[in-house]
């Protein structure tokens, strides 16, 4: 398993060499690979992402609006998460059910 860290920091202005741009995690696995949260530091390069899902943990901005004009792939969140950011042009909503085990479409 490879994680790489896109970036750390939350919705404040104070940024920092280890934290520059807002959460977004890639997971690598066996081959597959998935983004976990999307910051909205990634608004203009999330339409390029060659990322199977993405996995909001929750609506805040520094999580979830990088969204804001679509994605490239299912995302996956909960429905508390989906109704944060309803107004969103997301073409696969997959809702997640808490304490439910995740899995993403093959």
């Amino acid at each position: 398993m490879k994680l790489v860290f896109l970036g750390t920091r939350g919705y404040i202005e104070a940024r920092s060499e280890l934290h520059a741009r807002h959460s977004s995690l890639r997971v690598f696995f066996r081959g597959r690979n998935l983004t976990l949260d999307c910051g909205e530091d990634w608004l203009s390069e999330v339409a390029s992402w060659r990322t199977e899902a993405i996995l909001l943990t929750h609506g805040h901005p520094d999580h979830a609006w990088g969204l804001k004009s679509g994605a490239p792939c299912p995302v996956y969140a909960t429905a508390e998460t989906f109704a944060v950011i309803s107004g969103y042009s997301l073409a696969e909503r997959r809702p997640v059910v808490p304490g439910e085990a995740f899995q993403a479409a093959a």
